[in-house]
């Protein structure tokens, strides 16, 4: 099984768009010195597939600082009955609070 750290490709540049305003709103959160006007980028990506996708993300940070957010999507989901909406499940990112000079680790 793979477990290392990648560069973020075009896809995985694409998925980190579809979840940025939750990892933003998570990193500012965890590290509210970051500037309101920095751009967060994620630099590398790990992927363990499990029951779902466990996503790894280093953000960039200022100061030659990242931050990792992880977050699972996907897995078993609770069966289905019929006639009730099933709840609204929200995407949960959780943010190390310690910055890592290290993009790969």
């Amino acid at each position: 099984m793979d477990t290392e750290y990648k560069p973020v490709n075009d896809d995985d540049q694409e998925f980190f768009q579809h979840h940025e305003k939750g990892i933003d709103k998570s990193v500012r959160e965890a590290f509210p010195s970051v500037p309101a006007d920095f751009k967060l980028k994620p630099v590398s990506i790990r992927k363990i597939m499990g029951c779902g996708m466990f996503y790894d993300i280093k953000v960039a940070l200022p100061d030659n600082q990242y931050a990792k957010v992880s977050f699972h999507t996907g897995g078993l989901q609770p069966p289905r009955i019929a006639g009730v909406e099933p709840p609204k499940q929200e995407q949960h990112y959780n943010v190390d609070p310690t910055a890592s000079s290290s993009k790969d680790e």
